[in-house]
């Protein structure tokens, strides 16, 4: 039998089939664990609700009143007390209005205007990741571009020191693909990465709160609600998610991009021909690519959802992959239309938890998709990709590709 909880299944690809199947039978519809899937955290008989409609997705992510990030955080996998104690002094696992406090310390880092400042240094990034294999002729997409850019962009922002940027790129790989052998053996190797990876950041959190700068970190490390400064580990907690989400997410929306590409060519010759439809495509990528499977919310209260009773406590699992391809809302949704209008994709979420880095995150793959394709224009794909194992991030290890060397 095939079970959305089994991990192995998004190994070959995303099992959009099974999403479709389960959504034609019902939008919401109630899965047991399998025995033979049950892990920590995963108990054989234990259930939740499996959303696979967008409109059901969108209402339950719009409402955090009846649908909780806090109550037990945002996992598939029940969560010890320990590790959701900790989870809770990150925004993402807040419900408002501690969630808004947070959110406001940093809001106006992440506005258009503000990440429009950081273009030409985004820009320099790009074209310095691309200098680096253009003469090659041929690279890793993931290590060499894909990770390289997001991981460059978000470490500068936030006092990574550019010698360590191996050192967090693998406690990130780590945390990120803890069900994927080849990163994390058991539970141990991914408890080492997190400390070790909040030690650092902490360290460098100290650095600014000695020395101020006009910059993320010192926003972060300075912040302040109702007067209060921030404590700590709510500091160190924040320097995380910061890092994770805004390197993870967007550098596999960047191999999303190429592997879009390669599956519909006629839509990359487009893109070249009218190049103002940039925008447009990096919205149409994050829909068909969906960089993060899934979140969890719990219900607060009886309640209905998709028109099926919910009952308070209730684990309901919300499959941006499956509502981004949801054909009540998308023509023809598994293919890539980088014309499509409207694109009410969920893939940054929707309600107070829209994601707080939308904004970079878009700036970043329009630089990289415009600099690849004036520089690079034949770089295609040399190979298959190597995909993960894991069924909450859609990630991509190794994506071979080839191209005319360029000076």
């Amino acid at each position: 039998m095939r079970s959305i909880v089994d991990p192995d299944l998004f190994i070959a690809d995303v099992p959009h089939d099974l999403f479709d199947e389960a959504r034609a039978v019902a939008p919401v519809q109630w899965i047991e664990v399998p025995t033979e899937l049950a892990r920590s955290g995963l108990e054989a008989g234990s259930g939740f609700w499996s959303v696979t409609g967008h409109a059901a997705a969108r209402e339950a992510l719009g409402d955090q009143k009846r649908f909780s990030s806090a109550k037990a955080s945002i996992f598939l996998e029940d969560q010890s007390d320990g590790a959701l104690a900790a989870q809770r002094l990150m925004m993402l696992v807040m419900d408002p209005p501690e969630h808004t406090d947070h959110r406001l310390t940093v809001n106006r880092r992440f506005v258009p205007r503000a990440v429009e400042r950081l273009r030409a240094d985004i820009g320099a990034i790009v074209d310095g990741a691309i200098d680096r294999i253009a003469p090659l002729g041929e690279a890793d997409f993931v290590s060499t571009i894909a990770a390289e850019v997001p991981l460059l962009v978000i470490a500068d922002l936030l006092g990574v020191e550019r010698d360590d940027r191996e050192a967090f790129h693998r406690w990130s790989d780590t945390i990120i693909n803890a069900q994927d052998p080849e990163f994390a053996i058991g539970p141990a190797d991914v408890a080492l990465a997190i400390k070790e990876l909040m030690a650092y950041g902490a360290e460098r959190l100290a650095a600014r709160r000695a020395e101020p700068r006009d910059d993320l970190l010192t926003a972060l490390a300075h912040a302040e609600i109702d007067g209060v400064p921030l404590d700590l580990e709510r500091q160190a907690a924040f320097w995380y998610l910061f890092l994770l989400a805004g390197n993870e997410t967007t550098r596999q929306a960047l191999s999303g991009a190429m592997i879009a590409f390669h599956r519909f060519p006629d839509q990359r010759r487009l893109l070249v021909e009218r190049p103002e439809l940039l925008d447009s495509a990096v919205e149409e990528i994050v829909r068909w690519w969906t960089p993060v499977h899934h979140f969890r919310r719990t219900a607060t209260e009886d309640t209905t959802l998709g028109g099926e009773p919910v009952a308070a406590g209730d684990k309901v699992i919300l499959w941006f992959s499956a509502a981004n391809r949801d054909p009540a809302v998308f023509a023809d949704p598994h293919r890539v239309d980088i014309t499509r209008s409207p694109n009410e994709h969920l893939a940054f979420g929707q309600g107070a938890h829209f994601c707080l880095g939308a904004h970079l995150a878009r700036l970043e793959l329009r630089l990289t998709i415009e600099a690849l394709l004036r520089r690079l224009p034949d770089i295609a794909l040399a190979g298959e990709p190597e995909r993960a194992r894991g069924n909450f991030v859609n990630a991509v290890k190794r994506l071979p590709v080839a191209f005319t060397p360029a000076a």
